[in-house]
């Protein structure tokens, strides 16, 4: 959460949008479109072959398998939500938490002695930074999450604290504090921002487009084809495509829509150095 360079980078184009949600509207989007398509073939199949060549026992099957491959869909579809959706937990409770130790940080200095107004500093301009990169404050321009470049300023602080000299067992006391509130967020960085990419596989969207376009080729195939049908499927289509694009979006929780909330930085900047 700490960055050794200051100011704000700003993309010369302002209506720049995030990478990750222009994925995640690409693919819940293709997804759309496939099982459309899928509704639409099923009903033109329907009227090529006819009603006669669908005996009662064919529908039966259609219908069986078809809420076979929907049933195992609903499930892999729920238990990837929940997974994206506890990493999700996990990302916010990492930046809570490192917000935490940051000010109990500066509050461990603070109580130490006027030596570390210069240290105190430094954190704060660190701190502010990161936040202008994560959270930006044009909310279209992606976060900039780069768990590396963080490392020399982390580092060079937990050296300054490690050098002090106490004089006193409460200035030894407010060091040893002050070096565990350091460590904790050296972990809590790592934990937020050094898992990036896409965690979704892409064989995996592309096996669930199948299964959705199978399900719903199946319930066009033996529905009439009237406004009520096409909007039932319109509707339905939709509300699939986007639980997938819910997924695509928790799958990256600092850009998107949908995204961990910045406050409890926002809040320790507040107080830092006060």
């Amino acid at each position: 959460m700490l960055s050794s360079h200051g100011g704000v980078q700003v993309d010369c184009a302002a209506s720049t949008v995030s990478d990750v949600m222009s994925t995640a509207i690409g693919v819940a989007f293709i997804v759309l479109v496939c099982i459309l398509l899928g509704s639409v073939a099923g009903i033109v199949l329907s009227r090529t072959l006819g009603e006669h060549r669908f005996s009662d026992q064919t529908k039966d099957v259609v219908r069986m398998t078809a809420g076979t491959v929907g049933t195992m869909t609903a499930l892999v579809l729920g238990l990837v939500l929940a997974s994206e959706r506890s990493a999700f937990d996990a990302e916010a409770a990492a930046v809570k938490q490192g917000a935490i130790n940051i000010v109990v940080l500066d509050r461990m200095l603070s109580q130490y002695g006027p030596e570390t107004t210069d240290v105190r500093k430094r954190i704060r301009q660190a701190v502010a930074h990161r936040y202008s990169l994560v959270w930006p404050e044009d909310s279209w321009q992606p976060a900039q999450v780069n768990a590396t470049e963080d490392v020399p300023v982390l580092e060079s602080i937990q050296r300054d604290l490690v050098a002090l000299a106490p004089k006193t067992e409460l200035q030894q006391w407010f060091k040893a504090r002050a070096l565990d509130a350091s460590s904790q967020i050296f972990q809590s960085h790592w934990m937020s921002f050094s898992q990036r990419g896409m965690s979704v596989p892409m064989a995996f969207l592309v096996l669930l487009t199948f299964w959705l376009t199978i399900v719903f080729m199946s319930f066009g195939l033996f529905a009439p084809p009237n406004l009520v049908v096409a909007v039932t499927l319109l509707i339905g289509a939709f509300a699939v495509a986007s639980s997938v694009f819910l997924i695509m979006e928790l799958d990256d929780p600092f850009n998107g829509v949908v995204k961990v909330s910045g406050e409890p930085v926002a809040y320790s900047l507040s107080v830092l150095g006060k």
